[in-house]
């Protein structure tokens, strides 16, 4: 299997692959290979033509834990998909990008009518949780908004593929609610504020492209 791997890499200087053909390679090796599959994918994320389309479908092709490993190495916000986010996910909340995708998630879970955060644990202890607004609270180990997190998330998200354009709409509703709110109340932007809007931002500029065709 080494052999197999170093081969793929050298592969992979000179040539690109299609993540259906990426997932092919991943099936010719053991599931229990964790190191040879999450190296695989590793020296093809760079080199994956249609990487933006199918790099989930690399990612549910791993087993959980493989997804971790592989999402620790190449950073989440890499391999984070706000189209197709449903997969396993061991965030440590210290991080910046870790704890920007965790902020995203809990954004998606407010607007969905059925349970998103599945088997939650904090440090390795399952937690039974209620989706509210509350729940960001939770997933910060209750620190305080100017301190960092020290603690550990794991879970699986839930998200089905076909509620894009759902969440594309009610994205939209829910941001022009808050500006409309802060509006009428006078309330100051916070830098915490600017970051979620251009997130969203980012978010709905995604959806309207998958979407477009469909909405036309």
């Amino acid at each position: 299997m080494a052999r197999f791997v170093e081969t793929m890499h050298m592969f992979a200087i000179h040539h690109y692959l299609t993540g259906a053909q990426l997932v092919q390679l991943l099936q010719l090796l053991p599931e229990a290979a964790s190191e040879e599959r999450v190296e695989l994918c590793s020296c093809f994320w760079a080199r994956l033509a249609d990487r933006p389309k199918t790099w989930s479908d690399v990612m549910r092709c791993l087993t959980k834990e493989q997804q971790v490993m592989l999402a620790q190495r190449l950073g989440y916000a890499n391999v984070f998909d706000a189209l197709r986010p449903a997969m396993h996910y061991r965030l440590r909340m210290w991080r910046a990008d870790d704890h920007q995708i965790a902020w995203r998630l809990h954004r998606m879970a407010l607007t969905a009518q059925h349970e998103c955060f599945v088997n939650f644990s904090i440090d390795g202890v399952l937690k039974k949780i209620a989706q509210s607004a509350n729940l960001w609270s939770v997933m910060r180990g209750s620190a305080a908004e100017n301190q960092t997190p020290t603690v550990t998330l794991g879970f699986d998200f839930c998200w089905e593929d076909a509620q894009q354009p759902h969440w594309a709409a009610v994205t939209i509703q829910a941001a022009w609610r808050a500006y409309l709110t802060r509006k009428a109340n006078a309330v100051p932007l916070t830098a915490r504020h600017l970051r979620w809007a251009a997130a969203v931002a980012r978010q709905l500029r995604g959806l309207l492209a998958v979407t477009k065709m469909t909405w036309c």
